[in-house]
């Protein structure tokens, strides 16, 4: 398996499943994917293959995280989940 499999599966066990507490400003989430963000995505009946392939697209190709050495785009990729892709990428 490589590293990227590994980092997805930590994000997606960090990320939880899902959450629709009214405190949380994302509205219904599930894997860490909002509905606030991702309005025209189902978020109740996402799945975890679908999660991956949001994080994957809007996250990791987004930031080039490939393009970084291992260590660096972990941080990046996790930093573009947590701060917002525009705000890892400075």
């Amino acid at each position: 398996m490589n590293t990227n499999f590994y980092l997805l599966c930590f994000l997606l066990e960090k990320e939880g499943g899902t959450n629709n507490s009214p405190t949380d400003r994302g509205g219904l989430t599930k894997f860490g994917i909002s509905s606030k963000q991702y309005p025209d995505v189902d978020i109740a009946n996402l799945t975890e293959r679908q999660a991956a392939g949001i994080y994957y697209k809007d996250y990791w190709n987004l930031l080039s995280c490939s393009e970084f050495d291992r260590n660096l785009a972990i941080v990046l990729f996790d930093s573009g989940v947590n701060c917002g892709q525009p705000s890892a990428a400075i």
